[in-house]
């Protein structure tokens, strides 16, 4: 898994819904035509209004066709009705707001050009890196190829989908995007917000804890991260910082008891304190569970490799206890050293 760079946000029934029941008649209301499309009875409304999604279509014709006479007041005042019934969801806009000052943060949107004009006007997308659409890119998310034109366009920002979280409502549009190797979210809880903010910040987790082992190879290798990123979502996590990781460790309780499987500190910040603070913040965990024993192991003393030096040296400077040597206890034969902390 890459470190996640960059969030990209749908916004029909994401970030905002439109009031159809209301923007429909009060156009009807000022201008005597009929724009609603939800009867199916014009079919040539319908066909020009999904034409629109993928294509440059002057919205004015849409109008001409449902009886707009002066079309160029129509279109400016369906510009303002449409900002007018936008049921917003600010709940997440806060959330974005605090997401960028970590990430790049970017639209893409099934939408005609009349509504991205509308939006782009209203200032609705002010805390958006860009906003890509598909009546400029000439397709639906949901049709093929429209995940690789917005991989293209991301190289402009040196990023790969890999590096990249979207979240969408359409299930459709979340499988095509994971096939071109995005990461994703299905949100289909507008406006609540719990469940999608827990995920966003446990894959960004994810992504930062992966990042910090990547960048210990002398501690982790290439299996051991791929097994880091499975206990994950299997074992309790533990950070030190939120939006910004400054080290983890992975934890679980069984039989009263508390077991590492995982710790690390950011390279660039070792023995500042991070550490301590996160086994202090385990050992209050346990106190809370009716937990006394934190147990771990790593690699033994017997075993000549200096980075391990360290690591002992830690857990002895924080209170555990040399339990036992197991002999060949780790899978590719080496010494394993069990430590204890009663808390």
């Amino acid at each position: 898994m890459a470190k996640i760079k960059a969030l990209i946000f749908d916004f029909g029934s994401v970030l905002y819904k439109n009031d159809w029941g209301k923007l429909v008649p009060e156009f009807k209301e000022r201008f005597g035509a009929d724009i609603g499309l939800a009867d199916g009875k014009n079919q040539a409304l319908i066909d020009l209004y999904n034409k629109a999604n993928v294509s440059d279509v002057d919205f004015s014709e849409f109008l001409k066709v449902a009886g707009v006479k002066d079309v160029h007041v129509g279109l400016r005042e369906y510009k303002k009705l449409y900002n007018k019934h936008k049921i917003v969801n600010h709940e997440l806009l806060e959330l974005i707001k605090k997401l960028k000052e970590n990430y790049l943060i970017f639209g893409y949107t099934d939408i005609q050009e009349v509504h991205f004009d509308a939006n782009k006007e209203s200032g609705f997308y002010d805390l958006f890196e860009e906003v890509f659409s598909s009546f400029k890119f000439k397709s639906l998310k949901a049709h093929d190829g429209s995940f690789e034109k917005l991989s293209k366009e991301l190289e402009r920002y040196n990023l790969k989908p890999e590096e990249c979280l979207f979240i969408d409502d359409w299930l459709p549009n979340i499988e095509n995007a994971k096939k071109r190797g995005f990461n994703v979210i299905h949100y289909i809880d507008f406006p609540k917000i719990d469940g999608l903010k827990k995920s966003i910040y446990f894959i960004l987790t994810i992504s930062q804890i992966i990042d910090i082992s990547q960048d210990l190879p002398e501690w982790f290798t290439k299996e051991a991260m791929v097994q880091i990123k499975k206990d994950c979502e299997i074992f309790n996590v533990l950070t030190e910082g939120r939006s910004v990781v400054k080290g983890f460790l992975i934890y679980e309780i069984k039989d009263k008891k508390c077991f590492i499987k995982w710790m690390a500190v950011k390279k660039t910040i070792q023995g500042k304190g991070v550490g301590k603070k996160l086994i202090k913040n385990l050992e209050k965990i346990c106190r809370e569970s009716n937990v006394n024993i934190i147990e771990t192991d790593t690699l033994a003393e017997t075993e000549d490799y200096e980075p391990y030096e360290k690591t002992r040296a830690f857990y002895h400077s924080v209170g555990f206890k040399d339990k036992e040597i197991i002999k060949k206890g780790y899978s590719e034969g080496s010494d394993k050293l069990i430590l204890v902390k009663k808390v």
